[in-house]
């Protein structure tokens, strides 16, 4: 995947540490069946944005619940993570946030509603349960943006 991505232009390289890299990156972006936490909260530093595309079913997870603890947290659509997301779900049950601790979806997000980070050093978790309803929302922004 690196030399893909060099290839197209996009500096990249291969790591043998997770850990690590989690340690250096500025945003890290999972997409993975997972069902044990591949990035764990305490190797996150402060600013990095997390995005969690894959674990989309109630047992997979991406990320550990002190991910969640340390981080602003945002999902694409209220509905779909609390009702199938194990990234979400987990957490909560847990006791180690609270539903109200998930500030704000998509909507929210992109209508000024919520404000996303509020200064250079949040940690910013985004959990996509992914659907056709992204399709529809990134419609209803644009036909809004171009009916005003």
């Amino acid at each position: 995947m690196a030399a893909r991505l060099n290839e197209e232009g996009v500096a990249s390289e291969p790591v043998v540490d997770l850990a690590t890299a989690v340690r250096l990156a500025d945003v890290i972006s999972t997409c993975t069946r997972s069902h044990e936490p591949l990035v764990r909260g305490s190797d996150l530093k402060p600013g990095v944005q997390l995005d969690l595309v894959g674990g989309y079913t109630p047992s997979t997870r991406e990320a550990d619940d002190e991910c969640a603890r340390r981080a602003l947290v945002f999902v694409d659509r209220r509905e779909s993570a609390f009702h199938g997301v194990g990234d979400i779900l987990e957490p909560i049950a847990s006791g180690t946030i609270r539903e109200t601790d998930v500030l704000g979806d998509l909507y929210d997000l992109v209508s000024g509603k919520v404000k996303g980070r509020r200064s250079g050093s949040d940690i910013t978790f985004f959990k996509n349960a992914g659907g056709g309803h992204l399709d529809l929302m990134t419609a209803e922004v644009m036909f809004g943006q171009i009916a005003n």
